[in-house]
């Protein structure tokens, strides 16, 4: 069960930059590459590389021909090879992510995530460009995956009615607290949720559901309104985030967790259009909203169905401007 009685103003926790985690100074040598390492401005490693000294690479985390802003291994403690973590390395640069300060920020998260999130193992900047994380590793599959499996497997719907609302609990509680700290997260989706522990899509006492990837997380006040910030994926993202004007990113964050609950529960994104300008024809319009009146499962709970009626209104003002009423919700 979920905590239902957390305060949700930005608490004395919240994000600042006096508050950000150290990223220690390491040059490539000390941290395991040759000189010659870098590639196109990228740095990438191979199997069996040990890195700081600590860690033994084991493979990549990205699969292949998956576009993706930062590189991402598993990898193993040299000195306890059964305690498995994720090594991530940014880009040094890149036009929507501004490289060590968003790599605070994200490990920032990671140490505060409340267990919402993987916990924070390590920080280092390589060769004074690439900031580096290193968080546990989590068993299972992120939601993209699973929808996929779900499909192999012929579950149709991937959850039960239960594991359903289950997961809009959990991951509704896991944003509730990241924008408590005064976080937004701007790409809630499929792909940045890690599902494990469950059994035909029936919920167990294993079942876990965590957040990934806070890449494009951004720091705000409580309240305020910002233009500027990255879209994210776009069949996920709410119409005010293809404008110009500003908007209130704690707000479009609840359309991106409609709309990922949304393709978790059914098997399929609301929007199925290809292309991101058919995508943001579809959102803008409002056309989407006839498939959520139409396509939800038929044991998909009332509750759960208004629920994601509302998160995902058009409108943002129509959406739950008070953050107590959306936990009573979830």
């Amino acid at each position: 069960v979920e905590n239902t009685s957390s305060p949700q103003t930005p608490s004395a926790s919240s994000y600042s930059p006096e508050r950000a985690v150290a990223f220690p100074p390491v040059s490539l040598a000390a941290a395991g590459w040759p000189a010659s390492a870098v590639n196109d401005g990228e740095l990438s490693c191979s199997s069996g590389q040990e890195l700081f000294q600590r860690y033994c690479v084991v493979r990549s985390l990205v699969p292949e021909g998956q576009t993706a802003l930062s590189r991402v291994y598993l990898a193993q403690h040299i000195d306890d090879p059964d305690r498995l973590v994720a090594i991530k390395i940014e880009a040094p640069t890149h036009q929507e992510v501004p490289s060590l300060p968003g790599a605070e920020l994200e490990a920032w998260c990671l140490a505060n995530g409340g267990g919402y999130t993987p916990k924070l193992v390590d920080t280092f900047l390589i060769d004074g460009r690439f900031p580096c994380i290193v968080m546990e590793h989590l068993p299972g599959m992120n939601g993209q995956e699973f929808m996929g499996y779900a499909r192999e497997m012929g579950q149709n719907p991937p959850l039960s009615g239960d594991a359903q609302r289950w997961l809009a609990r959990r991951l509704g509680s896991a944003m509730l607290h990241l924008h408590n700290l005064g976080v937004s997260l701007n790409d809630i989706k499929p792909r940045n949720v890690l599902v494990n522990g469950l059994s035909k899509g029936r919920r167990t006492r294993q079942s876990r559901a965590h957040l990934l990837d806070f890449n494009l997380a951004r720091r705000h006040e409580r309240g305020t309104r910002a233009n500027g910030l990255p879209q994210g994926t776009p069949r996920f993202s709410a119409p005010e985030c293809f404008g110009s004007a500003p908007f209130n990113p704690f707000l479009s964050d609840q359309f991106r967790l409609g709309a990922t609950l949304y393709a978790l529960c059914t098997g399929a994104p609301l929007v199925q259009d290809e292309g991101s300008r058919a995508v943001q024809a579809c959102i803008q319009s409002g056309a989407y909203l006839s498939s959520l009146h139409e396509s939800t499962p038929a044991d998909m709970s009332p509750q759960l169905v208004e629920l994601l009626r509302r998160l995902m209104r058009p409108d943002p003002n129509d959406r739950f401007l008070d953050p107590h009423e959306l936990r009573r919700a979830l």
